[in-house]
């Protein structure tokens, strides 16, 4: 097989015997690659993979100047990564840095088509954008994993025609070898970028909920002190005047008397926003407690409601749960009241309790035989203040289905309501997580 003179001369320099010095060369060129290859297997992160490159090879050919360059996920430009020569002036160091889009310059172009290229004369390519200095020759080969562009080995050399077809079958084997290596690092770089940015948004998510727990709690005090000492004014006005002045006339005490229920209702209200500000500034008290214990204090704390309407509640053995007992009573005590509230005119109220439980969770249903809920309402009743009935009809403040849901989400849980439709009962489900 013929060798070129000049292939010969200009890289690998004659030593008695020319063919066996060139031989002698592309063996430890070989060697060299063989080398890397196995040290490939010990390697894990990009840096140094392509640190390896520059290190282990282009030391061992007579290259002039060579670059690395990885495509960046989020600019998608190939950037310089590693360097052998005069852009590498100590060890793992790239001078002035070079970041390319695609299909710019010799180097955007092969990114961009995927396709390696030997440029002889780069004054005769109006692609050839000089770095640090002008050469004249240029060699440049893609890393390819499943025909993407991950990356670019780039050479350059001062002198004219200096790359042949074996400089271009050595990169070419280099970049083949690195490219499944490469591409796992690269994964799992993007991955742990991808891990920190979403860690980054949820830790400043959490700071921002912290911020707005703090600011409802602070909002709710404001109207606390500030909204309830005026509803106390109103109505110590109102009782002064209704004792003070005898002559009232029955249509002014009527106005005194709304009044007065309003103010009531605003209290409530009040009172409602402050609790509810509380349940996501709880310190962290969760027990195990007796479930059991817990319904038997519902049911005489509704005692009165309960003998007046002559409600019937049903339910089996609970087991022990893991929460804040305080909260969780209240969701009960919450549900069980409204059943008696929202019963049949003459019909007495039927309340049925059943638990059942999964890996995770516990989950209750609350079964009443009530006037029912029309399917349109079924998830507006957990917002604030969304009331379906006057007050004529049912007082409340339309906040205790919405403190509920926030209770059961304390809990990792979640809250449903179900009916048929009006005058078939209701069913509520909710679930409180075992943890």
């Amino acid at each position: 097989m013929a060798y070129k003179k000049e292939y010969v001369e200009s890289k690998y320099p004659l030593q008695n015997n020319g063919l066996y010095s060139h031989l002698q060369n592309q063996l430890e060129i070989q060697n060299a690659i063989l080398q890397f290859a196995k040290k490939l297997l010990q390697l894990e992160t990009t840096e140094d993979i392509v640190w390896a490159i520059t290190e282990d090879i282009f030391q061992k050919i007579n290259f002039h100047d060579c670059i690395i360059y990885l495509k960046d996920e989020d600019s998608q430009k190939f950037v310089q990564r590693a360097a052998h020569g005069p852009k590498n002036p100590s060890p793992k160091q790239i001078k002035n840095q070079l970041s390319l889009n695609i299909g710019d310059g010799i180097v955007g172009h092969v990114a961009k088509t995927g396709e390696p290229e030997i440029i002889g004369d780069t004054r005769k390519d109006p692609r050839y954008i000089a770095d640090d200095q002008i050469r004249l020759s240029e060699i440049t080969v893609p890393i390819l994993s499943n025909e993407e562009v991950i990356g670019i080995i780039d050479a350059e050399h001062p002198e004219p025609n200096y790359f042949n077809e074996q400089d271009l079958e050595y990169l070419k084997l280099v970049a083949s070898l690195s490219a499944v290596t490469l591409k796992n690092a690269l994964v799992k770089e993007n991955l742990e970028k991808e891990i920190t940015k979403r860690t980054f948004k949820l830790k400043s998510a959490l700071e921002s909920l912290q911020k707005s727990n703090e600011d409802l709690k602070n909002f709710a005090h404001v109207i606390s002190h500030d909204l309830k000492q005026p509803l106390r004014t109103i109505n110590a006005f109102i009782t002064l005047i209704q004792r003070k002045e005898i002559e009232l006339s029955e249509k002014s005490k009527e106005y005194f008397l709304f009044i007065s229920e309003a103010s009531i209702r605003m209290q409530n209200v009040i009172n409602g926003l402050l609790h509810f500000s509380k349940v996501s500034n709880l310190d962290n008290d969760q027990q195990l407690f007796d479930l059991n214990i817990t319904i038997k204090s519902i049911i005489e704390d509704l005692k009165y409601h309960i003998e007046e309407t002559n409600t019937q509640i049903k339910y089996k053995a609970f087991p022990k749960i893991f929460g804040f007992e305080i909260l969780i009573k209240q969701v009960f005590q919450n549900i069980i009241a409204n059943a008696i509230k929202f019963r049949k005119q003459n019909v007495a109220p039927e309340i049925i309790i059943n638990h059942k439980e999964n890996e995770s969770h516990h989950i209750f249903t609350i079964t009443d035989n009530g006037i029912g809920i029309k399917k349109t309402y079924h998830k507006k009743v957990f917002d604030m203040f969304e009331r379906l009935h006057s007050d004529k009809e049912y007082e409340g403040t339309g906040m205790g289905l919405s403190f509920c849901k926030k209770i059961v989400e304390r809990h990792q849980g979640t809250i449903t309501i179900n009916s048929k439709g009006l005058n078939t009962g209701t069913s509520v489900q909710f679930s409180i997580s075992k943890d």
